[in-house]
This record gives C-alpha cells, sequence and structure tokens, in this order.
C-alpha cells in the first residue's frame, strides 16, 4: 500500500498542477465558458473510454503493467498540453491524459486486492487521501509557478513539470510497484459482450443503483469544478493564484478525511450511514455555494462540500467492491468509473451553458437539487446495499 500511494501522489501532483490554470489558459486561444467546460468534459471522455476496457484488462493481466503504462501515456499528454499552439491540441492532450487516467479504477482495484471485505473503505480511503495530494499541492504549485495576472507564455511551464512527475512516478513505479493480483485470481473466463454486461447490471438493484450514483456524484461535482474558476473571477475578481489556494484547501481537506478520519469513523457507522452523510452534505453545500456573498461564506460552503466528496468517493467505491465476486471487482469497477466519467463528460457540457446563459449560481443550485434525488435513491436501495456494508451495521 504505501508504494502504490507514492505512485499515485507523485502522479496527482502533476494533475493538480493543470486544475488551476485550464481555464485561464483556454481562453487565451479564445474560449468562453462552454468551451471551457467541453475542454474539461473532453478529459473526461478519454477516461470514459479507458476506464472499463482498462479496469477489464487488469482483471485479466494484472494492475501493474496497466499502471505503468498510464503512467508512460501521461507523460506524453502533458508535454502535448505544454506546447500547445492551440485549442485543438489542447483538447487532443487532454483526451489522451483522460484515457490514461482510467488508471484511477485500476489503482482502486490494486487496494481491494491487498485489502480485506472490511477494509475495504479505510484502503480507498487511503487511497483517495493519495489523489488528495496531489490534488491539495499541485494547484497552489500551478498557481505559484503561473501567480495571479501571469504572462501568457508562461502557461507551457507548469505542463513541463506536471510530465517530469508522471515520468518521476513511472520510474519509481517501474522499480518499486509489485503485481497485487496473483495468477490464481484473475479473470480467465470468456469475455462477456459490453451490452450483456449492461443487462447483468440492470437485472441487479443494488449493481444498477450504484451506477447511478457514481454517475450522479461525479456529474455534479464536475460542474463546480469547471465552472468554479470562473464563478470565482465573475464574483470575487479571483485570478490563478487564489483558485489554486482554494483547491489547496480542498485537497488538504481530502486528505484529512480520506487519510485520517474515515478509518476513525467507518466501524461505527459503516459504509451505508456514511453514504448517506456524504450525500446531505453535498446537498447543502452546493446550495450554499449558490448564497455565498464573500470569501468566508464561500469558504464554508466548500468545507461541506470538501466533506461530501471526501466521505462519498471511497464509502461508495467500497460498497462497490464487497457486492461483486472477487474475479469482477476491476470490470464492475470499471464500470462504474465510467458512469463516473460519463458524468464528468456531460456535467460540463451542461454546467458551462447554464453558468454563460442563466448566470452563476445556476450549476450549484441544480446540483443541489440532483444531489438531492440521489440521496432518495440512496436510500430506497438500503435494503440491498446494507448487506455489502463492510463495516458497522
Amino acid at each position: 500500500m504505501p508504494v502504490l500511494l507514492v505512485t499515485i501522489a507523485i502522479d496527482m501532483l502533476g494533475f493538480g498542477l493543470i486544475i488551476p490554470l485550464l481555464p485561464f489558459y483556454a481562453t487565451e486561444f479564445g474560449a468562453g465558458a462552454t468551451l471551457v467546460a467541453l475542454l474539461f468534459a473532453t478529459y473526461s471522455l478519454g477516461q470514459l473510454v479507458g476506464t472499463p476496457i482498462l479496469g477489464r484488462i487488469s482483471d485479466r493481466i494484472g494492475r501493474r503493467p496497466i499502471m505503468l503504462s498510464c503512467l508512460a501515456v501521461n507523460v506524453i499528454a502533458y508535454l502535448g498540453f505544454g506546447l500547445a499552439d492551440s485549442l485543438l491540441t489542447l483538447f487532443i492532450a487532454r483526451a489522451v491524459g483522460g484515457m490514461a487516467a482510467g488508471k484511477i479504477a485500476v489503482a482502486q482495484a490494486y487496494a481491494a486486492d491487498i485489502s480485506s471485505a472490511s477494509g475495504r473503505a479505510k484502503a480507498m480511503g487511503l487511497t483517495g487521501a493519495a489523489f488528495g495530494f496531489g490534488f491539495a499541492f499541485g494547484p497552489a504549485l500551478g498557481g505559484l509557478i503561473l501567480g495571479s495576472n501571469p504572462d501568457p507564455a508562461d502557461y507551457g511551464l507548469p505542463a513541463f513539470v506536471a510530465a517530469g512527475l508522471s515520468l518521476l512516478a513511472l520510474i519509481w513505479g517501474f522499480f518499486a510497484l509489485p503485481e497485487s493480483l496473483p495468477k490464481e485470481n484473475r479473470d480467465t473466463s470468456d469475455r462477456i459482450p459490453f451490452r450483456q454486461r449492461i443487462q447483468i447490471v440492470r437485472s441487479r438493484p443494488e449493481l444498477f443503483g450504484m451506477v447511478v450514483i457514481f454517475f450522479a456524484v461525479s456529474f455534479t461535482f464536475s460542474q463546480v469544478e469547471a465552472t468554479f474558476p470562473l464563478w470565482t473571477a465573475a464574483k470575487l475578481g479571483w485570478g490563478p493564484l487564489q483558485v489554486g489556494y482554494t483547491f489547496t484547501y480542498i485537497g488538504i481537506l481530502i486528505i484529512i478525511c480520506q487519510g485520517f478520519l474515515i478509518g476513525r469513523i467507518l466501524p461505527h457507522i459503516g459504509n451505508f450511514r456514511l453514504l448517506v452523510a456524504a450525500l446531505c452534505s453535498l446537498v447543502f453545500a452546493l446550495l450554499a455555494i449558490a448564497f455565498a456573498v464573500d470569501v468566508v461564506t464561500l469558504l464554508i460552503s466548500v468545507t461541506f462540500m470538501c466533506l461530501g466528496m471526501a466521505l462519498a468517493s471511497p464509502t461508495q467505491s467500497a460498497i462497490a467492491t464487497n457486492i461483486v465476486p472477487a474475479a469482477r471487482i476491476g470490470a464492475f469497477l470499471g464500470l462504474c468509473h465510467g458512469a463516473s466519467s460519463l458524468g464528468r463528460v456531460l456535467g460540463p457540457a451542461w454546467g458551462g451553458p447554464i453558468f454563460e446563459n442563466l448566470g452563476p449560481d445556476w450549476p450549484y443550485l441544480i446540483g443541489g437539487g440532483i444531489m438531492l434525488l440521489t440521496l432518495g435513491l440512496t436510500l430506497r436501495l438500503r435494503r440491498v446495499l446494507r448487506p455489502g456494508d463492510g463495516g458497522a451495521d
């Protein structure tokens, strides 16, 4: 687990570098709010394509080769991003990077391989904390590199640093990361056609419900991710530096929640109740952001949003791994994260035009309503999800 966490943290530090500069970089090529949102969606579209495929292949050949291959592709994608001379080049680089981001499901499958059923939420939390590390310190570093009013020529530099970090993670992983999936536990059955896999999921309420929950949470949060820099610029006059610091605050909260809190509170309340609490926090946070009037009220709202996302991500993944056979964990997580990627495609594609045409607050108001419906669905699936809880009853 420590080797996996270090590999993820180094790679995600590079990912975090890109987040605060992406909207500003795109506007230098003439992109408006809608195109900025679509740029975020392009990354997720690549992830949508890559995640189910990579998860299924990792069930067959192991997790290690997939992880290392994705890190190598990341290096190429970041270099392309840094050398971009047009908006089209940015879109291509983000699509390629998105396909490599399918390793998220593989990393979680790796964590599931080396943990017990009852300890999977804690393992997912630690994995999430490693991702949070990059989300915390990457944006701050990117913001410091660029400053509040960057010169357009400087936008490539953080991407080159990100490429170097992914290369470092690749070298580290090559020498230090062992295989987690023994050959006797690999999926050797005949490949099930995609349409048949969908029919199997639809026939089981708990599986279909988890896929919908993954989609809804991702769809909603991606609206925030894509429009938040634009919202703060419109409402508070912020630039990359201030946005970078805010994402650092978000990442630190995610590290604290997923790295320390989950392992302590899970034995007392279980995965299901923790997921319900997370969704409640998201409902409140998204509605509160829409009514935030200054930095203080915004940070309070963002705090609840971070708590919701930090608690939702590992608990929904833990529940998902506990309701399928061990040989199908990678495939089902791939399907769940594929739905999550679809949410990240459609969320920005929806949120950008809503932001541009209805106003900055509307993506958050609509997102709060979607989370409320998701909470209702989760409670309705209580009886079928609780047996795979893996925690307290």
